[in-house]
């Protein structure tokens, strides 16, 4: 058991468990559903990013391919963005 002298360095109630960091019970249980949330959080993130980033790929190729060195304006590109079919998923 941790030694009843020390104390959770989050609350500074009484040291309850052992490991790092030195939080009690209580301070430990609120961290880790606060790290499970900001998890979620993070692998939604990367999975967006992921999802801009195959988007970007596909536009590039898009325009690459049909258009080549051509010029375009705003609505011409609009138009072919609105058209482009969805990056297939891995």
């Amino acid at each position: 058991m941790a030694d009843p002298n020390k104390t959770c360095t989050k609350c500074s109630g009484v040291l309850d468990r052992e490991g790092s960091p030195a939080y009690c019970k209580k301070c430990w249980a609120e961290y880790q559903r606060n790290y499970k949330g900001t998890k979620e959080e993070m692998a939604e993130g990367r999975g967006f990013a992921a999802g801009v980033a195959a988007f970007r790929e596909q536009a590039a190729l898009q325009f690459a391919g049909a258009w080549g060195s051509a010029g375009g304006n705003g609505y011409e590109i609009a138009a072919v963005l609105r058209q482009m079919p969805a990056p297939p998923r891995d």
